[in-house]
Parts: C-alpha cells; structure tokens; sequence
C-alpha cells in the first residue's frame, strides 16, 4: 500500500510550493469553521511553528480570518471563511492518496477518467 502522507506531500509541494499545505487545508475544510492552532496541530501532527507559518499564509490571503479573542481566551481561534478553494482542497487531497471521487476525480485504477479517454 502506497504511502499516502507522502503522496499527498508530493502533490503538495508541487502545487504549493509546501509539502503540508495540501493536507492542512484538507484538515481545515472538514472541520468545525472555527479552530485553534492547537487543534489543527493535533489533527495534521505537525510541528506547532508549521502550522502557524500556514495559518499565517491562509489569512494573508483571506481564506482564513483571526478571531479576536475574548477576555480570558488563551489561545487565538481562526474562522474559515467561504471559498471554493476549500472544496478543491478536499478534492485535490482525496486525488493525491487515490481515492474516487464522486462527479470526477480518479477511476479505481487509480487514473482519472480522461486517462480512459472518456469524456
């Protein structure tokens, strides 16, 4: 069986230039809308400065917003808001460790459609 952190790594850096921001992203998408760096770090079991270099690109480009904190909160929450760019993520991260993907995506033999020459 294919090692499918590191498939999905590769694709990663090759679409990214990073070889986490794909899983992160896909971690992001299907989670609750609002998360801590911590719960992001739990889920993708990356190193806590990875996780915050992410963020930190996610809302430089607005695909993520930082939550102002309450009185007491110890650690900053981050809200995802609505763009397309999540559903890809999801897509693009079930592609890279070959699992079908309904309406597109891969074949069972682990090729997309058009690699059949199907339309």
């Amino acid at each position: 069986m294919p090692d499918t952190v590191a498939q999905s790594s590769t694709w990663s850096k090759t679409l990214f230039g990073n070889r986490h921001m794909l899983r992160v992203a896909d971690v992001i998408a299907r989670v609750s809308p609002v998360f801590t760096a911590r719960e992001l770090q739990e889920s993708t079991n990356l190193a806590a400065s990875t996780v915050h270099r992410l963020l930190t690109d996610l809302s430089a480009v607005e695909l993520l917003e930082r939550v102002p904190r309450g009185k007491g909160e110890r650690f900053q929450r981050y809200e995802r808001r609505p763009h397309a760019f999540w559903e890809a993520a999801m897509q693009l991260s079930a592609e890279a460790v070959g699992v079908q993907v309904p309406g597109g995506g891969l074949e069972a033999d682990g090729r997309s459609g058009n690699a059949r020459g199907q339309q």
